[in-house]
């Protein structure tokens, strides 16, 4: 049985486990992933990727879990950015398109801001994502205009725009009624 950090209406966050890492490894690997975080993995072992992923900095790193199924749905982290700790929520494309990836970007937003002291989040999604927009939206980031990027497509196709968004800790309590 599995630890939680934080249990949300349908989904907890727990700490990612060794059996977990393959899955987490196969999710940087999906082509749809790549395309909507517009970058193309390395041609890398699972080894090799494990080895580089766990020198990462990162503020939480955590599997996302269906408790009613003690199912493995996918990755969330409060990674190394720029400005902030920037959000990153994937999905297994089995559990896409149900109000999961908003449900898991709210609970480590809200255990950033409430355990580890966090004062500011940032979320990125590229032009063209616009399931990445309406997550970092419902969950009530604010648009960062001043701090979007332009980048060259890691497909070849182009320009890509880098939508910047934040979400701080002020605006967070106040959406959460306990401010």
């Amino acid at each position: 049985m599995r630890e939680h950090l934080t249990t949300g209406e349908h989904l907890a966050l727990s700490a990612v486990l060794p059996e977990d890492e393959r899955l987490v490894y196969d999710l940087w690997r999906d082509p749809e992933v790549q395309r909507n975080l517009n970058f193309r993995a390395a041609d890398e072992s699972f080894e090799q990727w494990l080895r580089d992923e766990r020198r990462r900095p990162s503020w939480l790193r955590c599997a996302i879990i269906a408790p009613a199924e003690d199912a493995f749905v996918g990755f969330v982290s409060l990674g190394v950015a720029a400005h902030d700790p920037e959000l990153i929520v994937l999905l297994r494309s089995e559990w896409r398109g149900m109000g999961y990836g908003t449900e898991a970007a709210g609970l480590a937003v809200d255990y950033g801001f409430r355990h580890m002291g966090l004062t500011t989040i940032g979320g990125g999604a590229s032009d063209f994502n616009r399931v990445s927009q309406r997550m970092l939206e419902k969950v009530g980031f604010v648009r960062r205009p001043e701090d979007d990027g332009r980048y060259d497509n890691a497909w070849g196709e182009g320009q890509v725009v880098e939508l910047d968004y934040v979400m701080d800790w002020a605006r967070w309590d106040s959406l959460r009624g306990s401010g």
